[in-house]
């Protein structure tokens, strides 16, 4: 695929210390009986609920940041940043559902390879990195979860971004997607970096955006795994048939 090009900047080492638990709490769609929704109303409730998941994310970005020594302007410039990559991501899926006559099912591979492009404008402008987007077959998914399914990505490829190469070297990045029976799905974020420190658990030592991608798994009922090495990070999300409905 295209090797997508910003420069990558480096955060205090103290923005990777623990920080409060996130509740990514989202806005109840109603389902119980009544008259049937217009497809306005739908593409209004998916609105809300994504918005109200960007929201939880920057209240407890804000938690962190108030508990900590102040940043400096670089530090801000890039929280800012991905604050934007998040708001931008959930606006290219609606565009997607605005584009379409089918309001109810999106093509995960072409969401995700957009939202990777969003996060390499923001993070990666220079081109250190050679970024790749693949999917073994056709995916197509509910909005609702592909929303929520891109946040992950966009977490996970600006993660990349800002830590696989703190030394400032060129570097690779794979986002892959991979059906699994019929409903399921495998979807892999992999870099060529130098991976984890030892010792290091993403869900409790991890900064905001680690923590976000389990926490956005769960909503799916799916399972996120860190697996790092000497020669990069591996984050996996799965996704079974009751959460890729």
């Amino acid at each position: 695929m295209s090797a997508f090009p910003k420069q990558l900047q480096v955060l205090p080492s103290n923005y990777w210390g623990r920080t409060p638990d996130i509740n990514l709490q989202m806005i109840a769609v109603r389902d119980a009986p009544g008259p049937p929704y217009s497809s306005q109303t739908e593409s209004d409730h998916r609105i809300a609920n994504n918005l109200s998941v960007i929201a939880s994310l920057v209240r407890s970005q804000a938690r962190s940041l108030s508990a900590g020594a102040p940043l400096p302007p670089e530090a801000v410039a890039t929280i800012l940043g991905e604050v934007a990559t998040r708001i931008e991501a959930v606006a290219r899926l609606h565009r997607l559902l605005a584009d379409q006559s089918d309001n109810a099912l999106i093509d995960l591979p072409s969401y995700l390879q957009e939202v990777v492009e969003l996060a390499r404008q923001a993070f990666d402008a220079s081109g250190r990195f050679a970024v790749h987007c693949a999917a073994a077959a056709p995916i197509q998914t509910a909005a609702s979860k592909a929303g929520l399914i891109g946040l992950i990505v966009s977490e996970a490829v600006v993660n990349a971004f800002k830590y696989a190469h703190p030394a400032g070297v060129s570097g690779e990045v794979r986002v892959n997607a991979h059906p699994i029976g019929s409903t399921g799905m495998l979807i892999s974020v992999e870099d060529d970096g130098v991976g984890l420190p030892d010792g290091f658990d993403p869900t409790k030592d991890g900064g905001v955006g680690l923590r976000v991608i389990a926490s956005l798994a769960k909503q799916l009922d799916g399972s996120v795994t860190f697996r790092s090495s000497g020669v990069g990070l591996s984050i996996q999300l799965l996704i079974g048939a009751d959460g890729a409905s």
